[in-house]
């Protein structure tokens, strides 16, 4: 086993990976670099970007080819939505090249005065069927209008009048901020001292994270437009609570960084909204009455709070050894990967998740399971829960095996008494002898092994991705 898995390193003691970057060494790393960031140039930078683009809801000459109007969510045997379009549109709508296509309707449109009525009847019924009306250039071309036309029409399809009370010039509002304060080469998110940006100022927009609507439509619009990211600045924003930040967990899956610094979070008991971020690694709450009244308790609390948590504050939190033997547990995963996979059902908390990316375009088996293990519509990673069914996919996978040389190599990235988290990367060899790279992550919670369960731990988290590497 010591050949092949080499090692089983702690995680660096680093002050934050993120929203705190390092300095070269020599100088004095920034507590919270985002955060300090100079809010005078990111003003200065908004108000030129902004009014450098196009007005989205003026009216442009007719496009080579018009609008192409998509339509779903209508039942698939009913055909009045085209009458119930004309109708809402009072009959103004000339339509060309209406297609009927299994749950979704095509046609064009000349002028995106007639696109833009139609897409308005996104989140209407039709028969008891909510439908969702977008629309793009026809010739091909992409502009920012086409881009808000498809995003607003995600954000308002639910038809909540929370959502729906908000202009579309607020929308675009909106929509032209996130562009700009995201960074999506470090998938970082910049939401920092919101209420002193002047272009919102000029608008009449108050931008109070403390509204309901307003942080709805905000997570709403970032899951669209952001939807990678990984880091959030919340900083500077005046915020009391944290009621409504449960929607982070829920649209974006991918967050593990989150500050909250200089606002006005003074209890405990707000903080659990958090707690939907199931991944959350780095949590930042310097200068709330929270982190500065109660500082005997306040560390001991949060991580409490937040087992996955590896940094607070900029300060890591120490690492504990795991509850029980990692090595063991991950040889004996990997062997029953390689052998016996139908064993590996039992080694699945019955809350589990699995999520495949095969990166893979070399001729062999493993190309052939992209499909698999994507959603055929949006395109992006399938997650698969609980033990029968990520037992049935790992079955689908091609027979490969775990190379011994050159090692395996194991990283703990986080661990608590609660459960540990495994990075692992290597190379699998496929029956045909293609050598592929991987790499994975398990998130292992320990139980007493019994007979009818030989597992010391059970995995909870199980993130997969298998690339091409040279031959």
């Amino acid at each position: 086993m010591s050949a092949l898995v080499k090692r089983v390193k702690g995680v660096s003691k680093s002050k934050g990976d993120i929203l705190k970057p390092r300095k070269p060494s020599g100088g004095k790393a920034a507590s919270t670099a985002i955060a300090r960031r100079g809010m005078k140039e990111k003003k200065e930078e908004m108000d030129i970007q902004l009014s450098a683009r196009p007005d989205v809801n003026s009216e442009t000459p007719l496009e080579a080819s018009g609008f192409k109007v998509l339509v779903t969510g209508f039942d698939p045997k009913s055909k009045s939505v085209i009458s119930f379009l004309q109708s809402k549109c009072s009959g103004k709508i000339k339509m060309s090249k209406v297609q009927f296509l299994p749950k979704r309707l095509t046609f064009l449109v000349s002028t995106r005065s007639e696109a833009e009525a139609l897409r308005k009847l996104s989140g209407a019924k039709v028969d008891k069927h909510k439908i969702t009306v977008r629309y793009t250039l026809q010739n091909g071309q992409t502009d920012a209008s086409a881009t808000v036309v498809e995003d607003d029409a995600i954000v308002k399809a639910e038809n909540d009048a929370d959502i729906l009370s908000f202009t579309d010039e607020q929308v675009s509002l909106l929509r032209q901020f996130l562009a700009i304060q995201y960074r999506p080469e470090l998938r970082v998110l910049d939401l920092s001292n919101l209420a002193n940006m002047e272009v919102f100022k000029a608008a009449g927009f108050n931008l109070d994270l403390n509204q309901a609507k307003l942080l709805k439509i905000l997570m709403r619009l970032i899951s669209v437009r952001c939807k990678d990211v990984t880091s959030i600045n919340f900083s500077n924003n005046n915020l009391k609570t944290l009621s409504g930040f449960d929607a982070i967990g829920n649209l974006l899956p991918d967050v593990i960084n989150l500050s909250f610094d200089s606002n006005q979070i003074d209890r405990f008991e707000t903080l659990a909204e958090l707690k939907s971020v199931k991944g959350l690694r780095e949590l930042h709450l310097t200068n709330n009455p929270i982190s500065v009244a109660n500082t005997d308790e306040y560390q001991r609390i949060v991580v409490q709070m937040f087992p996955s948590l590896c940094v607070l504050d900029s300060v890591s939190i120490p690492r504990l050894a795991p509850p029980f033997d990692a090595a063991q547990f991950l040889h004996q995963f990997i062997t029953s990967f390689d052998q016996n996979r139908a064993a590996l059902a039992l080694a699945y908390h019955e809350h589990a998740t699995l999520a495949v990316v095969v990166q893979c375009h070399h001729p062999g088996k493993w190309p052939d399971s992209h499909s698999l293990l994507v959603d055929p519509v949006q395109g992006v990673p399938l997650v698969f829960n609980g033990p029968e069914s990520i037992s049935r996919i790992l079955l689908s996978l091609p027979p490969s095996m775990h190379l011994a040389t050159p090692p395996m190599h194991v990283d703990t990235v986080c661990s608590t008494p609660e459960s540990v988290t495994l990075k692992t990367t290597g190379y699998l060899l496929e029956e045909s002898g293609v050598r592929r790279g991987f790499v994975r992550s398990l998130t292992l919670t320990p139980v007493s092994a019994v007979p009818s369960r030989p597992w010391t731990a059970l995995v909870c988290r199980d993130e997969l991705l298998v690339s091409d590497v040279p031959q």
